[in-house]
């Protein structure tokens, strides 16, 4: 015998559940004695006693983390997301991660998504949410990380509040998933504090840049000292260019010897007065170079 129910949108275990009846035996029916339903105690969809009648749990993620890689404006910014289920999501189930708000990304249909359970995503950039049909089963108890790039706004922003929910396929009803807060690392990240929190954007200035010489007197070789703190980590790689030292009597040079922590030369431009120098050690924030 098969029939259809709808589960309620409420959590409950399996009542208990018995089957009796009577048989037609012409004037006087028969009782059938009732009696308590076998039930087979089994796990179905990931769920402890899911098999059994009304038994009914809410689809939730019980681990929704999330971080970023980078806080610094204008660079591109790789999303991590940790993610466990209560219960197996089947091919077909939508998860929604919403309110990336700021990003600089443009709305897109096919967002790259690196995960085990889809490739890629509908990203709206004005909400913020990012969309994620699968494309294979989400097991139960699974750790199931999810990476995408989104690219950092030319502005400065704290990290908006980001929730996860979505719908488990389920056939003619797809049951929704609550829609919780994601958990964030509150960590610091290229020295910025809570810098791995989603779209915590900076801008990355130099907080403390003091210039001196040595000597004013024409015609001598002239010390200038120079003193640097940065608000964040820069990386190896980073550039650093100062610029208006123009009148000097120092000739252009790709090698121009620079007496640092960070670097050993530089790109000096008589006509411009600019020293670039590329760092070849990474600058930590707070730490005076």
């Amino acid at each position: 015998v098969y029939f259809n129910l709808t589960n309620p949108r409420a959590e409950q275990e399996s009542p208990a559940v018995s089957v009796g009846g009577t048989v037609e035996a012409g004037p006087i029916d028969a009782d059938v004695v009732t009696l308590g339903m076998t039930k087979l105690n089994d796990v179905r969809l990931g769920v402890s006693n899911g098999t059994d009648p009304l038994k009914v749990i809410e689809p939730i993620f019980t681990v929704l983390g999330i971080e970023q890689s980078n806080p610094i404006w204008m660079v591109v910014n790789t999303m991590t997301v940790s993610l466990v289920t209560n219960c197996d999501f089947a091919t077909g189930s939508i998860i929604t991660i919403s309110g990336l708000t700021g990003s600089a990304s443009a709305s897109t249909t096919s967002l790259t998504v690196d995960s085990d359970f889809a490739a890629s995503g509908d990203w709206d950039q004005g909400d913020g949410n990012l969309t994620v049909v699968l494309t294979q089963t989400m097991f139960v108890n699974e750790t199931y990380v999810v990476y995408f790039n989104l690219t950092n706004p030319r502005a400065e922003q704290e990290s908006p509040a980001v929730s996860v929910g979505g719908t488990v396929e389920a056939g003619p009803i797809d049951a929704d998933v609550v829609t919780l807060g994601m958990t964030k690392l509150n960590d610091v990240r290229l020295g910025v504090s809570n810098g791995t929190d989603p779209l915590k954007v900076i801008e990355p200035i130099f907080t403390v840049l003091g210039i001196e010489q040595s000597n004013p007197i024409w015609m001598v070789v002239n010390t200038m000292t120079v003193s640097l703190v940065t608000n964040c980590d820069f990386a190896t790689g980073s550039i650093i260019t100062i610029s208006g030292l123009t009148g000097s009597a120092s000739a252009s040079t790709t090698s121009l010897t620079v007496d640092s922590d960070f670097a050993a030369s530089g790109d000096w431009d008589q006509g411009d007065g600019n020293l670039t120098v590329v760092l070849t050690q990474t600058m930590f924030v707070n730490e005076t170079y």
